[in-house]
């Protein structure tokens, strides 16, 4: 199993951070997003380039956790 925190703070850095992590993400590997919802604009994102990049690659996840307060969250690559 892989892990990676991903902590970047615009869409672009997370497109080319998804990009280069791509080749290591198998079934199993967990995501922990730094600031994936819960902000003004936080659909422009972490989660913009995470859902892009799994309808792109027919990456299917799941949600494992998150803190509501911080917009973290943990996600598993099924």
């Amino acid at each position: 199993m892989s892990f990676a925190h991903i902590d970047c703070d615009l869409y672009i850095s997370n497109v080319t951070t998804l990009k280069h992590i791509s080749p290591h993400l198998q079934t199993g590997t967990l995501l922990l997003f730094a600031e994936y919802f819960n902000y003004p604009g936080w659909k422009l994102y972490e989660h913009k380039a995470w859902s892009e990049f799994c309808q792109a690659n027919g990456t299917r996840y799941s949600y494992i956790g998150l803190t509501a307060l911080d917009g973290r969250v943990l996600v598993r690559i099924d």
